[in-house]
């Protein structure tokens, strides 16, 4: 189609009427004026702990800023176009009250369910994220967007300097590295109950969670099943923030009648790397939300290395060589792309994966099951959520033999 042809098309479309032309520039102007503002102004009031602060009942605007040390007109401003998107509602006042206070004080906001979810101590709640978003590291890269349409490669080195993980090992970066490890936590929070509804992982007597950071997922699925041993495998530097925040405090918690159903005497935490060496003796192998971080080249070596040690596992169980296991499986729980146009929120992670990693990306079912094949694994089943509130499925494999 000629330039002429599609101008034409364009040109049709904007003219056809001027409610249809004035609704879709509308449609825009909003996207944009949403935007990063949204995202901003969401983050801001998560670090100010404004949700937390109203936690109580509403409160002015004045209460507000005094207690987070801000400018009551620019909050109230703030919090005024966050109400218009869900977050806070603002309780009208009278003219009559208007008159009788000042203005900080006639302003009044409480929670919203939404809200809600911005306070730090509410279950499921998404605080974390909200200051994962406003960190200055993920918004340099993400203003740099074009440097990583033009490249291909991420952004976040280019703004910062180091690749996003590499960032995040540094001493000087450990705060942001604490938020980022909170805001997986808080992932993992979020989705664990529909997963164990999904899959049974009380099938396995070893479970090996592969980059499973804090181990809260890992921890759930002990707490259902007490039998049940667990191997949490990440990077030194995060097995030791899980060591000293999350798994400190299970010490003394007993899931069981003695102290061999305690959660702390049922898991290992390993540190070490997934792309040199994986830890063995275990039946089952979780690989969740890590793939869609790395490139294929660097997701192939993962992979191959889970099949070397899932062929060391066949034998020993917990040092007694004498009784053998089943055969291992594999269990990655990942978000699967969607082919079409309908809405998704893949595709803005997918976005996020492109400017934040070295090749990272959300992969279409096709594309999970030609790597999986290619390192040596049979695929036994794909289980997709059932419900549109859910995103993440589960991918079965084994490792591939002669006879298969």
């Amino acid at each position: 189609m000629s330039n002429r042809d599609q101008n034409s098309i364009c040109n049709k479309y904007a003219h056809n009427s001027v409610s249809q032309f004035q609704n879709s520039a509308f449609k825009i102007f909003d996207i944009l004026a949403r935007g990063q503002i949204v995202a901003q102004s969401i983050s801001i009031v998560a670090k100010l702990r404004i949700p937390d602060n109203l936690r109580d009942g509403p409160k002015s605007v004045g209460e507000m800023a005094v207690s987070a040390k801000v400018n009551p007109d620019a909050l109230y401003r703030m919090l005024r176009m966050l109400a218009s998107v869900g977050i806070f509602r603002e309780i009208v006042s009278s003219r009559e009250e208007k008159k009788q206070n000042e203005y900080s004080k006639a302003r009044r906001f409480q929670l919203t369910p939404t809200a809600c979810l911005l306070c730090s101590q509410t279950e499921n709640s998404v605080r974390d994220f909200a200051l994962l978003s406003g960190l200055d590291s993920l918004n340099k890269a993400t203003i740099n967007l074009l440097h990583t349409i033009k490249t291909g490669k991420n952004s976040f080195k280019y703004a910062n300097g180091l690749e996003m993980f590499d960032y995040f090992q540094r001493k000087k970066n450990r705060t942001d590295a604490e938020i980022f490890d909170n805001a997986m936590t808080s992932l993992n929070l979020s989705y664990k109950s529909s997963l164990v509804r999904l899959y049974d992982f009380s099938q396995f007597k070893t479970i090996l969670d592969i980059g499973g950071g804090q181990g809260l997922f890992l921890s759930h699925i002990l707490k259902e099943n007490p039998n049940q041993h667990g191997i949490l495998f990440d990077l030194p530097k995060v097995i030791q923030r899980a060591k000293e925040n999350y798994w400190a405090s299970n010490k003394k918690r007993i899931y069981g009648k003695s102290h061999h159903h305690s959660l702390n005497s049922r898991c290992k935490l390993i540190g070490g790397d997934f792309f040199k060496d994986i830890p063995y003796g275990a039946d089952g192998y979780i690989i969740k939300n890590v793939l869609l971080n790395w490139d294929d080249e660097s997701v192939t070596v993962l992979l191959r290395n889970c099949l070397r040690t899932m062929k060391r596992s066949s034998s020993t169980v917990h040092g007694r060589s004498n009784l053998k296991r089943p055969s291992p499986k594999l269990v990655i729980i990942e978000t699967i792309m969607p082919e079409g146009n309908a809405p998704f929120l893949g595709k803005f992670t997918d976005i996020l994966m492109l400017v934040l990693t070295r090749g990272g990306r959300l992969r279409t079912e096709i594309q999970l099951t030609e790597l999986l094949k290619s390192c040596g694994f049979n695929i036994l089943n794909v289980l997709r959520p059932p419900d549109k509130v859910s995103f993440l499925s589960v991918i079965e494999a084994v490792p591939r033999t002669r006879r298969s």
